[in-house]
């Protein structure tokens, strides 16, 4: 179902009319959550980092991108560029080498958490 189909049927389910401004996510902190940092924060310190999914749900597996692709990026910018695996433990996310292994171990609230410098 598409954003507006799924708008559509919640305005209907609700019986209010419901008025798309904005199709992208909407996630609301509460005031602690957004002044503690995200917990990749202390392990990478500093240095660029890019937060990496490598892997995805078993109900739909065609979205996988194979682990030794995700791989051969995380080794092409070794010394360059730290990468952070996340990913939930009941979902497939094969281990890559060179990385900070946060699988399992953070939640996405968590993550969205801003970077306070």
């Amino acid at each position: 179902m598409s954003g507006n189909g799924f708008i559509a049927d919640m305005s209907e389910r609700l019986a209010v009319r419901i008025v798309p401004m904005e199709f992208k996510g909407d996630i609301h902190l509460s005031d602690k959550e957004r002044n503690s940092p995200p917990p990749h924060n202390e392990i990478v310190g500093g240095c660029p980092f890019w937060l990496l999914a490598a892997g995805g749900k078993f109900d739909f597996t065609i979205k996988w991108w194979d682990s030794e692709r995700y791989q051969a990026v995380v080794d092409h910018f070794a010394g360059r560029l730290r990468f952070v695996q996340i990913g939930a433990a009941e979902h497939h996310h094969p281990p890559l080498r060179g990385v900070v292994d946060l699988r399992g171990k953070t939640t996405l609230r968590e993550l969205v958490r801003p970077e306070r410098r």
